[in-house]
């Protein structure tokens, strides 16, 4: 069935007609149809940060940058070191993150998971985050451990370049969103590059 967008009513007829020419995740228990969304419990995933990291979780998250040269690639992110931000057209000016999930030896590491990245301005409170609620795709790699890069995050409405920020990262269940896998946190200085 082929059928032209002239002027979509809704952006879920929109959405809709996106599904039929490039396909879409679809319900929880179809077989073979990729990552499906968690349930959006607002409890859960609202305030992550509040959750607990579970006891015997095998894993350790890492909040990094992406390497500006390959742009494929994780860096870590020292404290207070900058963080870079650009402009993407319409989605306005976002920072590149990326992140690293390690397990302890002998432990796989899930491919898709809920991550929820928080970054807080220092000056005014003022926070930019990305909602988890569609587990997203890790890519593992030879070292081991398995990442997500880019990871942009939306800061058009924080102070701009200059701006200190604090950046927290949870990595949650994707099967349980409550149960938190790991944590972590820097601080760093937003800079355009």
């Amino acid at each position: 069935m082929k059928r032209q967008l002239t002027h979509p009513g809704t952006w879920a007829e929109l959405a809709a007609l996106l599904c039929l020419a490039g396909g879409c995740l679809t319900t929880a228990g179809d077989p073979g149809t990729g990552p499906q969304p968690a349930p959006l419990d607002e409890n859960i995933a609202g305030a992550p940060a509040e959750l607990p990291v579970d006891p015997d979780s095998a894993f350790t998250a890492e909040l990094g940058i992406v390497d500006p040269v390959t742009g494929l690639d994780f860096l870590p992110l020292p404290e207070g070191a900058p963080i870079p931000i650009a402009g993407t057209g319409q989605a306005g000016l976002t920072a590149r993150l990326a992140v690293k999930l390690s397990a302890q030896d002998g432990v796989a590491i899930p491919a898709d998971v809920l991550i929820d990245v928080m970054l807080i301005e220092l000056a005014t409170g003022e926070t930019a985050q990305n909602r988890a609620n569609v587990p997203l795709r890790l890519t593992c790699r030879a070292d081991g451990a398995c990442y997500r890069v880019p990871m942009l995050i939306e800061v058009s409405h924080l102070g701009g370049e200059g701006s200190e920020v604090e950046g927290s990262l949870t990595v949650r269940d994707v099967e349980d969103p409550a149960r938190v896998l790991a944590r972590a946190s820097c601080t760093g200085t937003l800079e355009r590059r």
